[in-house]
């Protein structure tokens, strides 16, 4: 039996980035959790990452609490197919099976999890449930009995999904629900902040925003638009600064000489230009 989770609540009001701003007091796999988070910020913040140096960190050291062994990441290309582009510990039997023709339509969890946005969890392994059936020529001897996927997007266009193996047979909880959101938010920040790389070496199908396409948004530096992509997302000045490594009066500095480019009187009417003009191009 599959249990899955929708990925698209607001990212301002995630236990765990809320915990991270407020120091909640929390207790157990919780305060575990909001420390992978932090760990996992620091990791993304000190230098740009590869792609197999991030899975390797999620396996080796994030997801170690639910045991997590393996993963992998496709990514969207412009042809609505999907690709894998990275892996960490897959069986080579697994990546010998992979199909090279998969289409973002096909019935497979993982495109499923890209399609509509959500997470996909199957703790059942070796079988894969009644919901995909064209997963029956993988129910082999599998020695782990979880897989679940995470999502990945830009501009909230899913643009990869990356696949996980566990050991145990977990439970599907609201707990690892807020965790892997806020996992999918960080990694999906290292995709926006270094996407020119990505795409010149994925070919990732991300929408950038230029100066030809987006001219009220033309005079901003790089770091101001993405402090604007994240006050549109609800991220509030000392989240923003914990996650980009500045200090919380350099992002305020920021954010009011982007309220001055801009020509509007604040972080509301900043974030409704940032939608409707990504939204609108």
């Amino acid at each position: 039996m599959s249990a899955e989770r929708t990925l698209i609540a607001s990212h301002g009001k995630n236990p765990i980035f809320q915990s991270l701003k407020t120091g909640l007091n929390l207790t157990g796999r919780t305060i575990i959790f909001t420390n992978k988070v932090s760990d996992l910020a620091a990791f993304l913040n000190h230098q740009v990452r590869t792609l197999d140096e991030v899975l390797k960190y999620l396996v080796d050291q994030v997801l170690v609490e639910i045991e997590v062994s393996s993963a992998f990441v496709c990514a969207l290309n412009r042809h609505n197919r999907v690709d894998l582009i990275s892996y960490c510990n897959i069986d080579p039997i697994l990546l010998a099976a992979f199909p090279t023709d998969l289409t973002l339509f096909d019935g497979f969890p993982l495109t499923d999890s890209l399609r509509n946005r959500k997470t996909i969890w199957i703790n059942t392994l070796p079988s894969w449930g009644g919901d995909y059936p064209s997963m029956k020529e993988f129910e082999t001897e599998f020695e782990h009995k979880t897989f679940f996927t995470m999502p990945i997007e830009r501009d909230d266009k899913p643009v990869a999904v990356i696949g996980f193996f566990a050991l145990p047979a977990i439970e599907f909880s609201e707990e690892i629900a807020d965790f892997l959101h806020t996992l999918s938010d960080l990694v999906s920040l290292n995709f926006f902040r270094h996407s020119k790389s990505l795409e010149n070496k994925v070919n990732l199908r991300v929408r950038t925003i230029s100066t030809s396409e987006v001219t009220s948004l033309a005079t901003l530096t790089e770091r101001q638009t993405l402090i604007l992509k994240m006050m549109s997302d609800e991220y509030t000045n000392l989240m923003i600064s914990e996650i980009l490594g500045y200090s919380e009066s350099t992002i305020r500095q920021e954010s009011i000489r982007i309220y001055a480019k801009l020509r509007c009187n604040g972080r509301k009417r900043a974030s409704q230009m940032y939608k409707a003009q990504v939204t609108n191009p």
